[in-house]
């Protein structure tokens, strides 16, 4: 199964230079605790990501001023992307091997295309679930029916 539409909302992208107190902002108006930080030249190109906890932890705990701190100092450069071909266990892989809970879903061209979360995941893996609960009894059923015409 491929992630292919990998999340339901619009990805929430931030620049390098906007300062933490505004990516605090956007993060708390769209509801979201990563940013995926854009190429300056190429605004196609995911650069980094910036998380809620990049924030608090790396920045407002160190006492460091929230007006003068940009995001290209706290976010993790060179984010782990995740092509729009990949399946789900690749994507579970990815997630693991990093310890990220989020990943940017770029295409061929490294465009970024969307973020795929661990909750994005659970949601998929858990419809899967359904199904296969769901055939499983459709399976007893018949079997059932079957006996009713050949007693043993």
């Amino acid at each position: 199964m491929k992630i292919s539409r990998p999340n339901k909302r619009p990805v929430v992208t931030g620049t390098r230079d906007m300062n933490i107190r505004d990516a605090a902002a956007l993060m708390r108006a769209e509801h979201v605790g990563t940013l995926v930080i854009m190429d300056d030249q190429d605004e196609t190109k995911p650069v980094g990501v910036l998380t809620d906890r990049d924030i608090v932890v790396g920045g407002i705990a160190l006492g460091l001023d929230p007006e003068v701190v940009t995001a290209e100092m706290l976010m993790t450069d060179q984010p782990v992307t995740v092509r729009d071909t990949a399946s789900l266990e690749d994507v579970m892989d990815k997630m693991c091997e990093y310890g990220a809970r989020r990943l940017p879903v770029v295409n061929k061209t490294g465009a970024l295309v969307g973020v795929v979360s661990m909750d994005d995941l659970v949601e998929k893996i858990g419809k899967v679930l359904t199904k296969l609960g769901s055939t499983a009894t459709r399976a007893g059923e018949r079997e059932a029916k079957r006996r009713l015409h050949f007693p043993a």
